[in-house]
């Protein structure tokens, strides 16, 4: 009678010393949370484990031929079985603007002297991720001006199926980490909250994996408008006019293929359209990457490497009408002269309206005293710089 009980004990437990379930594979490592590069996939890490590394990001982009380097710790974590949060945190942007802006750049004081109309937008370039970069800023790599922070989660919604793909569903919410305007004048981003609502398909095919993704960007208000400071109606009128962006609609597709269990070629194209009501800017370009490269994962180490090209940059060099032509640039005089000047033209009480930090615009009127020193004439034309098109990528990781 015993030993039937034990019998019936081991029947039910199962075979002695039979394996444990195989833990799911390991996602591959992308420059935020599992995917490709910049592209996610549909993967999840397992529920429990923890990734954690170090990603440096360069890329080029115009109109300004601006060269961006973001160092920044990323981390993403299994949180079920079919989903992920993960998080980016940029501790270092440096960005190398060619050359001083022909167009001065926002923020923008707007001086008009009395009897003188406004300039009509669009008068500068803006790249909007970093709408108000000047040439102010550092630009070697560890200057230690801030990026901007993220973070976000992905869930898996359908499993493949026949030519029916995976599918997985993104959010994210983009936030600055720094607000104070030389921050955003280096680079540090736009200095709003942006979020991020996406959809990613994936087919794999044995050792090939097709990934197709989609989001839209909902892109929140910089913290600094323009100013315009004119005579009117027996005074000084000082008006604000805030500096919109577009809403972003990000789309892009990529394919792996594994080599070996813990290799994998990887290549992407991505692009970005602006979409929505936004303020007019000179000479937008959109930009077009493609990046190939090579992911590694083994145990507890990923790598991650890649090389980018931007394909639609703006011709180098092109001539370009300047929409600013015979006004001037007095960013660079002093307060004090600058006061002086405006006393002169019937603009003093102008002066408690000038902001800080700001490029400053003056339209002068005609027959007018001298400019103040340091003045800058703006000339009637202003040249295209896009150089150093190519770009790289890189991740370093560990598993716990």
């Amino acid at each position: 009678m015993g030993m039937d009980v034990v019998l019936v004990v081991m029947l039910l437990a199962g075979p002695a010393g039979s394996p444990a379930p195989p833990e799911p594979p390991l996602t591959w490592g992308a420059l935020v949370g599992s995917g490709l590069f910049t592209i996610p996939d549909t993967s999840t890490l397992p529920r429990g484990r923890f990734v954690a590394g170090v990603t440096i990001d360069n890329r080029d982009r115009d109109p300004l031929g601006l060269d961006l380097m973001d160092g920044a710790i990323a981390w993403n974590y299994g949180l079920t079985g079919r989903s992920e949060v993960y998080g980016r945190f940029i501790f270092n942007r440096s960005v190398a603007v060619p050359d001083t802006p022909v167009l001065p750049p926002p923020p923008l004081d707007q001086i008009l002297a009395p009897g003188t109309t406004p300039p009509r937008r669009p008068f500068y370039s803006v790249y909007p991720p970093t709408p108000y970069v000047d040439d102010t800023g550092a630009i070697h790599f560890g200057a230690g001006t801030p990026g901007d922070g993220l973070v976000g989660a992905k869930v898996r919604a359908l499993a493949p199926r026949g030519w029916r793909p995976a599918a997985a569903a993104v959010l994210e919410l983009q936030f600055p980490i720094a607000r104070n305007l030389r921050d955003l004048q280096h680079g540090a981003g736009t200095g709003g909250f942006d979020v991020r609502l996406g959809g990613i398909a994936e087919w794999p095919r044995g050792r090939w994996s097709f990934v197709a993704s989609t989001a839209f960007t909902r892109v929140g208000t910089p913290p600094f408008p323009d100013r315009r400071i004119e005579w009117r109606d027996g005074g000084v009128k000082v008006t604000d006019e805030p500096l919109i962006l577009p809403h972003r609609l990000d789309a892009g597709v990529g394919v792996r293929r594994v080599l070996r269990p813990n290799l994998a070629a990887v290549g992407e194209a991505s692009t970005v359209f602006d979409v929505g009501h936004r303020t007019r800017i000179v000479d937008r370009a959109r930009p077009i990457d493609i990046l190939a490269g090579l992911q590694y994962r083994r145990r507890r180490f990923r790598v991650t490497a890649a090389l980018r090209d931007h394909l639609h940059a703006l011709q180098s060099m092109a001539i370009r009408p300047s929409p600013l032509a015979g006004m001037v640039d007095v960013t660079k005089v002093a307060d004090v002269d600058l006061a002086r000047y405006l006393s002169a033209i019937g603009l003093g009480d102008a002066v408690p309206s000038l902001r800080l930090g700001v490029h400053r615009l003056l339209v002068p009127g005609p027959g007018g005293p001298p400019l103040p020193p340091g003045s800058r004439v703006i000339p009637d034309t202003y040249r295209i710089r896009s150089e150093h098109q190519v770009g790289f990528l890189l991740l370093w990781g560990m598993t716990f």
